[in-house]
């Protein structure tokens, strides 16, 4: 199970309802069980019902997590 902080999950929020009506897409990284930090990225599809990130834009935020140990946990 995952932990997401209630600050974390406002943030989501947000950004869903700020690229209303299209669909919202970024990254969640983490360590152990925890959610550290929302990498929120652009929807390139541009699109109500897909998503797709920019492959450079997803490499950078790649890269920012793993100098800050972070991994993966939800995108």
């Amino acid at each position: 199970m995952i932990r997401i902080p209630e600050s974390i999950n406002r943030r989501m929020v947000e950004h869903a309802q700020k690229e209303k009506p299209l669909e919202c897409c970024g990254l969640l990284g983490g360590k152990d069980q925890t959610v550290r930090e929302i990498f929120e990225t652009q929807n390139v599809a541009r699109r109500p019902i897909l998503f797709s990130m920019d492959p450079k834009e997803e490499l950078r935020v790649l890269e920012t997590m793993k100098k800050q140990n972070m991994q993966i946990h939800a995108n």
